[in-house]
């Protein structure tokens, strides 16, 4: 622990915002223990489920990989998070300015958990939307045409985050009374993100849910043959969206609540694709037949049967994730 500093002549406002930034730091340290309690609850019912589940396609396997990599790097996150707490609140808690201090550190080893921190929640949200556009490549039988905007999307967000990154690492605040304000720049650049990373979602779901219901005509099956996958869908990017938009409109405004907002949207980032594959290992997609199909071979209706079209496009269509 290091020495107790001696705190210099503060005015009420200087006073009032450091005691803001602290209280803010320690709800959403609170709020993210919480909300990784629970995904890890998730992610270990799914993964049961998964193992002890007949569906063991080419495209439950690859679901497997990619919500453990998004469960290994929101450990890392979180671990980095709660060690920059704790080294705030007990490793330096003498007092309200160096518990503040701390926290708005401009030290290299703050700058590196900053920056992976970021790295993170960027690698994250690129393996969802990569997964997702490629998922929806696949069940419309690989026609690039059809993906070229939600892959620009996701581009143009991934670059949007660079920026971004730069930007929040850099960013230091002149003075205390703007330490709860993150720039027009940093709100710009974060807003554009977020929007892209929208943009990505509900482009390539609205895809996916168009192609479900043009093959369900085509075999005289109708829409109820596949409710099961629609409505997996439309819950999992519901999910994700409303928490964005929540998320854009607190940046908007430049409102402290963002920093909660943005923890919100962070778990359910990770928690929409785990609950598709949960939800689909456990049969809730209404698959009729269970043979295993390959994603190479996926969706070539006219030439299958009604059963065999359905479990087709089930497996195809309800293993892919939903970004943020």
């Amino acid at each position: 622990m290091s020495a107790p500093m001696t705190i210099p002549s503060l005015s009420q406002e200087d006073i009032q915002v450091i005691l803001d930034t602290i209280n803010m730091n320690f709800n959403v340290m609170m709020m993210e223990a919480l909300l990784f309690g629970l995904y890890t609850g998730v992610f270990g019912t799914t993964m049961w489920t998964i193992f002890f589940s007949v569906r063991s396609g080419h495209g439950t396997k690859i679901m497997t990989i990619i919500i453990s990599c998004l469960f290994f790097l929101e450990i890392v996150t979180f671990a980095l998070d709660w060690s920059l707490i704790y080294s705030a609140f007990v490793q330096n808690g003498w007092n309200f300015f160096t518990v503040f201090s701390e926290l708005e550190d401009t030290s290299p080893r703050l700058f590196r958990m900053s920056l992976v921190t970021s790295i993170s929640s960027g690698i994250s949200t690129l393996l969802v939307d990569v997964s997702m556009i490629w998922r929806c490549w696949t069940v419309w039988e690989q026609q690039w045409l059809v993906i070229i905007f939600p892959f620009l999307c996701c581009l143009a967000g991934t670059a949007a985050k660079v920026v971004q990154t730069y930007y929040y690492i850099y960013s230091n605040a002149t003075d205390i009374t703007a330490t709860l304000s993150y720039g027009k720049v940093l709100v710009t650049w974060t807003i554009s993100y977020i929007s892209l990373t929208l943009a990505t979602t509900l482009i390539c779901t609205i895809l996916i849910i168009c192609r479900i219901i043009f093959v369900g005509r085509a075999n005289h099956g109708g829409i109820r043959s596949y409710r099961g996958v629609i409505e997996i869908l439309v819950e999992s990017a519901l999910l994700y969206s409303i928490a964005l938009l929540i998320l854009t409109g607190l940046m908007a405004s430049d409102n402290i609540g963002s920093s909660y907002g943005d923890m919100i949207a962070a778990t359910a980032r990770v928690i929409a694709p785990t609950l598709i594959a949960g939800r689909v290992a456990a049969g809730h997609a209404q698959v009729n037949d269970l043979n295993d199909c390959s994603v190479t071979s996926s969706l070539h209706f006219g030439a299958f049967s009604h059963s065999q079209s359905q479990s087709s496009i089930d497996e195809e269509a309800t293993n892919q994730p939903t970004s943020v």
